[in-house]
């Protein structure tokens, strides 16, 4: 099977999207923002949402941290909460509350979503590559997962 060292990433069947043109706009708002240390990769269970204020909204268990435009996070938030609207609403308000100063990067948010969905299909489409089914019972989980990304991807 081909490895990222011999050059060939093991999900061919990402090869059809449009990474290129989701990479190029992130590369171009990204010039552009802030660097903060983000989660990378946060589960709905690395959130600490407030009842009360989104001023006490955060993220924790910092297990992926890295050093990002903070846009990131909040589309990886997006795509897990992409049923409940309202989530991503609160947690942008609790952005916006605490550093007003991010206003300006709202606007490139869209991108990171994109892109954000760009990562989940690179990830089904290793798991389909690899025959990996892990976490789900349903065999053809795989497959919706990385339909569910492309459309995301196209989405605008």
């Amino acid at each position: 099977m081909p490895t990222p060292a011999s050059g060939t990433l093991p999900c061919r069947r990402a090869s059809g999207m449009p990474r290129r043109g989701v990479l190029d706009e992130a590369r171009r708002a990204g010039a552009r923002l802030r660097i903060w240390v983000v989660k990378g990769d946060p589960g709905l269970d690395g959130f600490h949402l407030s009842e009360d204020s989104p001023a006490t909204d955060g993220l924790v268990d910092r297990a992926a941290a890295l050093e990002a435009p903070f846009l990131y996070d909040l589309a990886c938030v997006a795509v897990l909460t992409r049923d409940k609207r309202r989530a991503i609403r609160h947690v942008v308000e609790g952005y916006r509350s605490l550093h007003p100063e991010v206003e300006g990067e709202l606007e490139h948010l869209d991108t990171f979503v994109r892109l954000r969905w760009m990562a989940n299909a690179i990830y089904f489409a290793d798991r389909i590559e690899r025959d990996v089914f892990r976490g789900s019972v349903d065999p053809e989980a795989n497959h919706k997962g990385l339909a569910q990304a492309y459309a995301g991807i196209r989405y605008r």
